[in-house]
């Protein structure tokens, strides 16, 4: 497969097309116990489906929504037990909120394929088609958005997981692996975006080079999603030992990301990220 260092100018995901003219926001909402930052709060369908409300009045032009949490450390779930709690959440959002653009942050092809029944038009796989091939074949079948993340390994293992041959060469080469999967299993290029997994099975001093050289990845020629949202790195470097205090610094990571070629960024807090990007894109279309 032959790259074009040109990104494509939009993402599509089932007939949406999502411009990247400029940077495009994705709310989070995780329906675990266990998450990093806000795991607990939006266990239950109606604190979830509240926060996924509030997340689009705020701005998001994406709501992810995930039921099995992906820290470094976290332990699986029987993927039943993540349909409970995202299946519910989609219904209701989709009932209120026809027209959201909606992702399931998932590694199950079983999770994903009832997702997209019930009107999700993005997979977010965290693993990058790793664990399971068919969340390629699905996103095809139905022309829905992919999204690509790298990582050393399962939750579980990450972490013990950090010797790459060199930061991001290693990642951009893994990445352009993958994404060739995706594409021989039928994934349209323009429905594909690659994500570098800053915290997932990197150290501290990688996290920093991945941030100081993202540009290097649109040598891939496709969509860039960065989440950065509250990450451990941050609170390493800031001194910000509660997550959910890191999104000053989170919205300083993003803009630069932005600088640096990102078109989609993965946040917490939608408001603070809109208003950072306002300002960045009127100062350069100014």
């Amino acid at each position: 497969m032959t790259y074009s260092p040109q990104v494509p100018p939009s993402f599509v995901a089932r007939g949406h097309t999502v411009g990247l003219e400029k940077c495009r926001i994705m709310g989070i909402v995780n329906t675990t116990p266990d998450s990093f930052s806000d795991g607990g709060y939006y266990l239950n369908r109606e604190a979830a489906v509240h926060h996924a409300l509030r997340l689009l009045h705020d701005g998001a032009d994406i709501i992810d929504i995930g039921g099995m949490s992906t820290r470094p450390g976290a332990a699986e779930i029987e993927p039943e037990e993540e349909k409970n709690r995202v299946l519910p959440v989609i219904e209701e959002i989709r009932k209120l909120r026809p027209e959201a653009l909606l992702s399931i942050d998932t590694t199950r092809a079983s999770v994903a394929e009832a997702a997209l029944e019930r009107g999700v038009q993005i997979i977010n796989s965290v693993r990058a088609l790793e664990d399971e091939p068919e969340l390629g074949h699905l996103a095809a079948q139905c022309g829905a958005g992919l999204i690509l993340m790298h990582s050393s390994g399962t939750s579980e293992v990450m972490q013990n997981h950090t010797n790459y041959w060199k930061v991001p060469d290693a990642q951009i080469s893994y990445l352009k692996k993958q994404a060739s999967k995706a594409l021989e299993l039928g994934v349209q290029r323009e429905s594909i975006a690659v994500d570098p997994g800053f915290g997932f099975g990197k150290t501290l001093e990688q996290n920093l080079t991945m941030l100081q050289k993202l540009e290097e990845f649109k040598s891939l020629g496709l969509a860039l999603l960065v989440g950065l949202s509250r990450k451990s790195f941050l609170g390493q470097i800031s001194g910000i030992e509660e997550a959910a205090q890191r999104d000053g610094i989170t919205h300083v990571a993003g803009a630069l990301a932005y600088m640096k070629g990102a078109r989609m960024l993965r946040v917490h807090d939608v408001a603070g990220a809109r208003h950072s990007l306002q300002l960045l894109e009127g100062l350069c279309s100014g």
